[in-house]
């Protein structure tokens, strides 16, 4: 029955333990139930009845020593909202690699944000050069690697950005137990390595909740949906307040490289990035495989990085690189004569759409893109786009 002692969350308390018994909990799409509200009421807000939230740690608290897992029960982001800061079993070293040409100011904005807010001490950070042509960018270097303690720099040496092929060679430098790739681009907030690290279930792939660097408080990436027959992507939460609604720690079918954190131990059972793709659907490509891999993938809310997330997306080369990329992901493992069948659509539609841009005298672009995607996936041209 109800305990005393968890009094004010009474019914929280009975459904863990509940739980306990059972297993697990079903949800009955229907409105079974209404709650009254008025002034001494928690409907009505926390403030009416203070001792609530003392009473819902509680109730957590007895969960987690009943269970036999170690954690410290905490507020949550929003009021009537609990999370649990869970032990990190050992001392896992995280390796952080940051790929970059030039575009310091963003890159120190990342670094600073990681040597200043992060309070788990195992980690490095390797910064992945790639092709920069300004000469301060490497005087920029040799500063950073007096300045950060564990920072260090390695030069990728091909051309273009391969972005698979720039990570896999990373990788080589990494000592961690556990990789974490990351955009240059981004800023952490304060513990965003500890909770992702502590909230990570064994064996699992993980990523944080992304914010825009402005506004700061506008959603950029909060899970994603993938559907492997087709490709293609959802964004959750795009553009839309942050709020109570992302702030659940859940289970998704794709998860984007802006930021994610990889077991190595994961990494050697699924493999490395696949480097034919050269630039766009890498982290596509790689969810999948997790998912064929039976690798579960988790959105973690409490850990928050902010994005700046660049104008860059949506013309010529990035249409380009996903309509090729997309039709060599759909058609993997299958025939020739299927990745044929599959591309004549694309094709006639693309050829459709740049003809009629020809016509009306506008410069080349998105139809373009589409079409020469379509063109070279058939051709079986992969890499960087040539001409």
């Amino acid at each position: 029955g109800e305990r005393p002692e968890c009094d004010g969350s009474q019914d929280h308390d009975l459904f863990l333990r509940l739980v306990e018994k059972t297993g697990g909990a079903a949800h009955v799409p229907q409105v079974l139930y209404y709650w009254r509200v008025h002034a001494g009421s928690t409907s009505g807000g926390t403030d009416a009845k203070p001792y609530v939230a003392a009473a819902a740690k509680k109730a957590l608290a007895d969960h987690l020593s009943r269970t036999g897992r170690t954690g410290t029960v905490e507020d949550g982001l929003f009021p009537s909202t609990y999370r649990v800061k869970w032990d990190i079993e050992g001392d896992p070293k995280v390796s952080i690699l940051i790929p970059n040409k030039d575009h310091t100011d963003d890159l120190e904005k990342c670094l600073y944000s990681i040597w200043s807010k992060t309070e788990w001490d195992n980690f490095e950070v390797i910064v992945i050069e790639n092709n920069s042509t300004d000469p301060a960018t490497f005087a920029y270097y040799k500063d950073a690697e007096k300045r950060y303690e564990g920072l260090k720099v390695v030069t990728w040496p091909e051309k273009g950005f391969n972005f698979s092929a720039i990570n896999n060679f990373g990788r080589k430098a990494a000592q961690g137990e556990y990789l974490l790739l990351l955009n240059n681009d981004t800023s952490v907030r304060p513990d965003f390595l500890e909770k992702l690290l502590a909230e990570t279930p064994a064996g699992a792939v993980s990523c944080p909740k992304m914010l825009f660097m402005d506004p700061p408080d506008e959603i950029w990436f909060a899970g994603g949906e993938l559907d492997p027959k087709t490709g293609k992507v959802k964004h959750l939460g795009g553009h839309k307040k942050d709020g109570p609604e992302f702030a659940e720690k859940k289970q998704v079918s794709f998860i984007t490289f802006c930021c994610v954190l990889l077991p190595r131990a994961v990494i050697e059972k699924v493999g490395y990035l696949d480097e034919t793709l050269f630039m766009y659907c890498e982290d596509v490509d790689y969810c999948i495989r997790l998912a064929q891999a039976g690798v579960p993938m988790w959105f973690l809310p409490d850990a928050v990085i902010h994005h700046k997330a660049g104008g860059s997306a949506g013309g010529m080369l990035s249409v380009y690189y996903i309509t090729r990329n997309t039709l060599y992901l759909t058609c993997k493992g299958k025939s020739a004569a299927y990745a044929k069948l599959k591309t004549i659509l694309p094709l006639l539609t693309g050829a459709a759409r740049y003809t009629l841009t020809k016509l009306l005298g506008r410069k080349k672009g998105r139809s373009y893109g589409a079409f020469r995607g379509a063109v070279d996936f058939w051709n079986g041209k992969m890499g960087r786009m040539e001409g």
